[in-house]
Formats: structure tokens, sequence, C-alpha cells
């Protein structure tokens, strides 16, 4: 009943992690997800985008597919990469979607099964909503690594992926 992510994805609306159990020491913040349009059978575009720790923003689109993983019979996960650069995608499994999508819980078994939790842009500078929180709390290793800081949304400009001095892309895996 909670576990469709193609209602998470069948809005325009942008999400931003609030917290994370993985990446513990990772000054990335800001990180945001938006879809942009859906090809069908599955497959949507979104725009993933982030403040880097010298204080640059990066966007860059990329595809996501959805996915079933052992158990279901319908999609419950997506699979994207977390850069440009990836050779492979990562699987995000949805723990819950709040049945207003407000907010949402992503396990990631690549991340030794961590969790990362998602609010829509709106609610972004409030307390998390109770339900995600408490799922997050319930099921996710004791660690809370805060990725969103307040005006996040309010410098939520597009800058394309960030290149070095060489001219090569330069961005590091996000989610």
């Amino acid at each position: 009943e909670f576990q469709h992510p193609e209602k998470l994805l069948g809005g325009t609306e942008t999400y931003y992690m609030r917290y994370r159990t993985y990446h513990n020491g990772s000054r990335i913040r800001c990180i945001s997800s938006t879809v942009l349009c859906t090809y069908g059978n599955g497959t949507y575009l979104n725009r993933f985008g982030a403040r880097l720790p010298d204080g640059k923003r990066i966007a860059f689109e990329l595809p996501v597919t959805l996915t079933t993983t052992k158990g279901h019979n319908t999609s419950n996960a997506m699979l994207h990469k977390t850069s440009p650069a990836d050779t492979n995608e990562t699987l995000f499994i949805l723990m819950y979607l709040e049945p207003n999508r407000t907010c949402t819980v992503l396990r990631v078994p690549s991340e030794n099964d961590g969790c990362s939790l998602f609010v829509q842009e709106r609610f972004a500078d409030e307390e998390v909503p109770a339900e995600c929180a408490e799922m997050y709390r319930n099921n996710c290793p004791n660690i809370t690594n805060i990725v969103y800081e307040s005006g996040c949304r309010k410098q939520n400009t597009r800058i394309d992926v960030n290149r070095n001095e060489d001219g090569q892309r330069r961005t590091p895996a996000l989610l």
C-alpha cells in the first residue's frame, strides 16, 4: 500500500533529502530530485541537484527505472545512477511513501542496507512529517546524517554539472 514508486514519481514536485544513514563524512548538502518527464514503461527522467562542499551547486538529469524486488509482485523500487559518471545503477527500495506524498523513506541496500528520508520542497524547512520520521527511526540503523540545511530550497537555481579546469565533468556520487 505504501510502496508504489509510480506514485512518488507521478508528480512534478521537488523532493529534498533531509537525512540518511550513510556517507557519514560527506559535506554535500541540499540534495534534491525532481521528475521532469515520464517515458512510459516505468522510466522517468529526473533532475538531481546538490550543493558541493565549496558552495557550488550542481544539477544533472538521469533516467530512473522502476523495478521489482524479491517477494513483490509490482514495482517497489527504483534504479538509477547517483552521478553521470557512474557505470552502475544503484537500487533504491521504496520503504514508505506518505499517502499525500509529503515524504518518503528509501532503503539503499548497497549502503549497508541504509536509508534516506526525502520531503516535498514545500515542507523542507518544517519538521519532518511524523509518519516518515517514525518509519525511518523504526527501520533504519540508529544514524541520522543531516543533509538538508535551512535555505537549501531558496538556493535552488539550476547550474549545470560542475567541470574542472580541463573541462572534464567532476561529479561526486550524491545519493
